[in-house]
This record gives C-alpha cells, sequence and structure tokens, in this order.
C-alpha cells in the first residue's frame, strides 16, 4: 500500500523541499491542502516541480480543516504535517498528546529519545510513565529494544524515587534500566531515553541540541493512531529525517 502525508498549508521553503524530496525518493505520495496560489508561488521562488504533489485549494483556514478531515478519512492517512497553520485551527483536525523527540548526535553511538505529555506543564508520576510507555513502543516499532530510561531531576525529592520505583515495577515498562539521572549524564551511552519533569526543561534540552549543526532533530507527535509533524520551526533536514522515522515505522509494521 502506498505511504500517504497530508501537509497543511506548506508554504515554507524547508518544509516544500522536505516534501518533495520525500516524493522524489519514493517515499510517499504528498497531498498538500491550502491555499494554492501560495503554494505554486513558494515552489516555483525555490525551483520545485508542484506538479509533484496533489494540491487542494483552500482558501481559508476552516476550509482547510473541512477538507483535511474529508481527506483524513478518505485517504486512510497517519501522517500529517503542518506548516504554517494557526495552533488554535489545528485543535479541528488532530491534536496530539504526546511528543517524541528523535536526536541523532554524531559522537553518540545510539539515539536519544526524549517522550513528553504535552497536556500539563508538569510531568508527574502518571504522565512519566505514559510518556514513556508510549516511546518505548514507537522505539520497538523502529526495531530499537534495548530501553535505558534517564529520568532527569538535579535537585530529586524523595517523591522523584518513588516515582520511579512505582515505574520500575509496573509490568507493561520493562524497561531495561530506569534511573535518576543528572544533567551531565544526560549523554551518556548508557541511556537512549530521556523524561524530564516539566515541558519547559524539555524544551530547553531540544532547543540546545538543535544549536549543533552537526544533529539531525526528529519532531513527532502522537494522537490515537495518528503521528504528526509540526513542521512550522524545524530545518529541511530535521522535516525529513521526521518523514525518514514514520515510513521505517511504517514499514517494520507491515512486515511485522
Amino acid at each position: 500500500m502506498e505511504n500517504k502525508i497530508l501537509a497543511i498549508s506548506s508554504y515554507k521553503a524547508d518544509l516544500l523541499k522536505a516534501l518533495i524530496k520525500t516524493v522524489t525518493k519514493k517515499i510517499a505520495h504528498v497531498i498538500i491542502v491550502g491555499k494554492k496560489n501560495k503554494i505554486i508561488e513558494a515552489c516555483f521562488l525555490n525551483n520545485i516541480n508542484y506538479h509533484l504533489f496533489e494540491i487542494h485549494d483552500c482558501e481559508y483556514d476552516i476550509d482547510i480543516c473541512f477538507k483535511a478531515n474529508e481527506i483524513i478519512s478518505s485517504e486512510n492517512i497517519k501522517i500529517i504535517i503542518y506548516g504554517d497553520f494557526p495552533k488554535d485551527y489545528q485543535s479541528n483536525i488532530v491534536l496530539p498528546e504526546y511528543e517524541i523527540n528523535v536526536i541523532d548526535i554524531p559522537k553518540l553511538r545510539h539515539l536519544i529519545f526524549v517522550s513528553t505529555y504535552l497536556k500539563s506543564e508538569y510531568i508527574g508520576y502518571e504522565e512519566k510513565k505514559d510518556a514513556i510507555l508510549v516511546a518505548k513502543q514507537f522505539m520497538k516499532s523502529l526495531q530499537i529494544h534495548y530501553c535505558a530510561v534517564g529520568i532527569v531531576c538535579c535537585n530529586p525529592a524523595k517523591t522523584t524515587y518513588i516515582e520511579k520505583n512505582v515505574i520500575k515495577m509496573d509490568p507493561n515498562l520493562n524497561s531495561n534500566i530506569i534511573d535518576i539521572i543528572s544533567a551531565r549524564d544526560i549523554f551518556s551511552d548508557r541511556y537512549n531515553l530521556l523524561v524530564f519533569n516539566s515541558l519547559d526543561t524539555t524544551k530547553v534540552f531540544i532547543e540546545t541540541c538543535t544549536c549543533n549543526d552537526d544533529a539531525k532533530y526528529a519532531s513527532i507527535k502522537k494522537a490515537s493512531t495518528y503521528y504528526i509533524i509540526d513542521a512550522n520551526l524545524l530545518r529541511m533536514r530535521d522535516i525529513f529525517f521526521s518523514i525518514f522515522l514514520l515510513n521505517k515505522l511504517r514499514l517494520d509494521t507491515e512486515a511485522s
């Protein structure tokens, strides 16, 4: 079955370049919903063959929502990419619950996964447990079976140790390692799944990593059976890396 990606309001050069690379490498068929003239103009300015995309013309954001939902249903879309599209309208299409960030730093021998529950600023026991479970399932789908969790906490309280021990006892997690670690151990070869205590701390860590020009970064959000890439602030190579991982996940799932 041909893989299909729905891209919404794709007007920026980095996103369009990642999408055309996706098409030319035969990774997926790309459907774009948005202002057609604006898409064509951006493609022309960046020497991109817009004829390789399936473009649906919608002038207004609410019309984009209706058309996107129609395509998701009729085409069995599982991967959705948001471009320059207001967050207030995104909830009318698919609203994610978890974010899985994947960082590829050349000096490390493994990928770093960072999982976050998006609906709460504070990340307590339940949020940590669910975020670990979602990330572990994602890693398993990528054929990564070794999972060493580092709960990042510079000044751990007693409750942090209690959370760690309760998480360790959960049979659904069954991770190889679950430790409380400090900031200096983040890039240790020992841990490949990191969980932070707040969304703000997670964002600071991600922003620090993406400042490294040699690093690749995938930002993937999960909602029910859908995967979402919020590409508005991502570099071209990071958007393509996100698409590449999701395509690998799809192929591995179909093969199993």
